[in-house]
């Protein structure tokens, strides 16, 4: 049996450990198992880039970053426009058959399955595994990598909430998230966050009037300490760059509120 790997699309948390639990469970399993790893993603399965894998190319990888093999974007709406007279999916076709591959197996997030997909359409054998710090692929409860980002995005929370508390400020963080919003749900909830904001849904959907709605309880806020400013003055108003939890980027707040 001989069964092809590759890594596509952006780096990710256990794209390593994902391999080598793939290639364990294959040597294991299977008798007289061929491993054939594509450099850089979809290019060396288009050019002809492999390295025929052994069992120790697995070892002491678990706790590795990035990928052994490579990785490279290879934009799915790309696919199947021919550049130069090169016919990609052609050649990633001639490729699998050159090779006699009974399987090809593509770590990747939505692109890259999508482009896994159109190969399987067009008659191979191709086994997508869901690799997203986003956790927004179709069809999976989870996908590596998306734990790990919670997790780090949590431990970054737990930190800053000290330097918060000692200035008596109010911090706005903003985390990755692409047009998802659940490692800012789940780290806010994690870290103990007194709001958050997720706001990808808006930009999706253009839906101004939440988007007012979500933006009555902000300017009450300003508006109320503004008011303590003018009558009280014992505010004072220092500029400091903050955004909101998402990676929308909607909201660049430029006013923090601290004690005298």
């Amino acid at each position: 049996m001989r069964v092809g790997i590759l890594t596509s699309g952006g780096d990710c948390q256990a794209l390593n450990a994902t391999m080598r639990g793939l290639a364990l469970t294959l040597y294991r399993n299977v008798k007289d198992v061929e491993i054939i790893g594509f450099i850089d993603g979809y290019k060396g399965l288009m050019y002809e880039k492999y390295k025929k894998m052994k069992p120790k190319d697995f070892y002491d990888i678990l706790n590795v970053g990035g990928s052994i093999l490579g990785n490279s974007r290879c934009p799915f709406k790309r696919m199947r426009i021919i550049e130069n007279g090169f016919d990609k999916v052609k050649a990633m076709k001639n490729t699998y058959k050159k090779l006699e591959l009974d399987c090809l197996v593509v770590l990747g997030g939505n692109g890259s399955i999508k482009s896994a997909n159109m190969l399987s359409q067009e008659g191979l054998n191709v086994i997508a595994l869901p690799k997203t710090i986003d956790n927004d692929a179709w069809g999976t409860d989870y996908t590596f990598g998306y734990s790990s980002a919670t997790a780090i995005a949590t431990r970054y929370l737990d930190e800053i909430k000290t330097t918060a508390a000692s200035h008596s400020r109010v911090f706005v963080i903003e985390v990755m998230g692409h047009k998802v919003g659940h490692i800012c749900l789940s780290a806010g909830i994690a870290a103990g966050a007194d709001v958050i904001p997720t706001i990808a849904a808006i930009a999706n959907a253009n839906n101004f009037l939440f988007l007012i709605l979500l933006l009555l309880p902000i300017i009450s806020f300003f508006f109320t300490f503004f008011q303590l400013y003018l009558f009280n003055n014992t505010f004072k108003i220092f500029q400091h760059k903050s955004v909101f939890l998402d990676s929308t980027k909607i909201f660049h707040i430029k006013i923090l509120l601290s004690l005298n």
